[in-house]
């Protein structure tokens, strides 16, 4: 072979990893299909967030999940949503985050304007969005812990915009952020006004390098850096599998949605909490209990996209654990359940969502099955047939009596 004369854009087929990388950066959206519940055990798809939040109607959902790219703009509503992580978009949190700390530790107040209102900021400290319905927790609690002490979302071009619905998510957001600050005494002023407030301190002074798509070389690698793995990662994968062959896949994926990872490394950077509970109304965390309905299928386990709830047995003893800070909401325990064991709790302690640790729910018996011999969980004494025999059973006696 004559390596002198060998084709090096063929042998790294660099003009297939060039039209990947262009469609990769065009896709407004990456999609995480597999933590979504309707693909992990809620056939009746109960959850219907993202199609009810989409301003453009992008979002199909039948058998599969399926998003329509060219109504799509990247708006960010699906993201945050969805309790589950399915979406992000691709200017992701950790990039929005990059631009926002160095305004809160400098400037202290930060405007959020949307594209339609750049111009008038044109020589203010901006963050600009995709819309204000863009606004979420991490951005908000995020700003919080790098300085911020006054925040305004201008609202000038909300009314009749296309994106108008975005405008009651952000306010979801940012009452979200203050109850969860104020567990921890901090404080955070924010308003929804078409003017700043009356005590804002403009800073005229051009920052040009803080606004979304004019970033600093430093800020932009940074910002890409993560996207550019991901996106490497898949192009690695798909040349290698018609050589090596693809893995054997497990049948369920489980992820920490990235906003999960960073809310949770914000929210302990506030200190300790000065409040000893928190109600879970509005917000994406809950606390839970299992009642002695539960016939320890491991259902909730099994399909938590998370693994906020794991199960941990041994050859006599078996137990249900859960992790609080891992616990989106996403509601899927509660809808694989045969027996609705299941209850989401009104108010849990604050120094859960600190707490790296998991508590046990409920532990069990392992004892076999004398009709099945499988093992199966229990905590009647004597018990020897499994639940699953014993709806066997139920259906062949009503069957033989119609």
């Amino acid at each position: 072979m004559d390596l002198n004369n060998l084709d090096i854009n063929k042998i790294l087929h660099l003009d297939t990893v060039e039209k990947f990388l262009n469609r990769f950066e065009k896709l407004p959206l990456r999609v995480y299909e597999g933590q979504c519940s309707g693909k992990r055990g809620d056939q009746e798809r109960s959850c219907r967030l993202c199609f009810e939040a989409c301003p453009h109607g992008a979002i199909t959902l039948g058998d599969e999940l399926s998003i329509d790219f060219k109504k799509c703009d990247g708006c960010g509503f699906c993201a945050n949503v969805c309790p589950s992580g399915v979406f992000e978009p691709l200017t992701t949190d950790d990039y929005l985050l990059a631009h926002i700390k160095p305004l809160a530790e400098k400037d202290h107040n930060i405007a959020f304007i949307c594209p339609k209102t750049k111009e008038k900021h044109s020589d203010q400290a901006v963050v600009q969005l995709a819309c204000l319905g863009r606004l979420n927790e991490v951005l908000l609690i995020g700003a919080n812990v790098f300085g911020a002490k006054q925040l305004w979302f201008d609202t000038s071009a909300c009314s009749g915009c296309e994106l108008e619905s975005g405008l009651a998510q952000a306010r979801q957001a940012v009452d979200n952020s203050q109850k969860i600050l104020a567990a921890f005494s901090h404080t955070m002023q924010a308003g929804f006004a078409p003017k700043p407030p009356g005590d804002w301190l403009v800073k005229a002074q051009p920052r040009n390098s803080q606004e979304i798509g004019s970033s600093t070389r430093r800020e932009l690698f940074s910002g890409l850096y993560r996207q550019a793995l991901v996106g490497g990662a898949e192009i690695i994968s798909n040349r290698l599998e018609p050589i090596f062959g693809s893995e054997e896949k497990l049948p369920l994926d489980y992820r920490l949605p990235r906003r999960r990872e960073l809310l949770l490394m914000l929210i302990r950077k506030l200190g300790s909490p000065t409040q000893a509970d928190i109600s879970a109304d509005g917000l994406a965390f809950t606390d839970l209990t299992i009642n002695d309905d539960c016939t320890f299928c491991g259902n909730c386990s099994l399909f938590c996209p998370t693994k906020a709830l794991t199960e941990e047995k041994d050859d006599k003893r078996g137990k249900i654990l859960f992790s609080l800070p891992k616990c989106t909401k996403c509601n899927l325990c509660k809808v694989v359940c045969p027996t609705r064991a299941i209850t989401f709790v009104d108010e849990f302690p604050v120094k859960a969502l600190i707490d790296n640790s998991s508590s046990e729910l409920i532990d069990y018996k392992l004892a076999k099955c004398k009709k099945c011999q499988q093992s199966f969980g229990t905590n009647i004494p004597g018990k020897t047939i499994c639940p699953f025999c014993e709806q066997r059973q139920a259906k062949l006696k009503d069957d033989s009596f119609s």
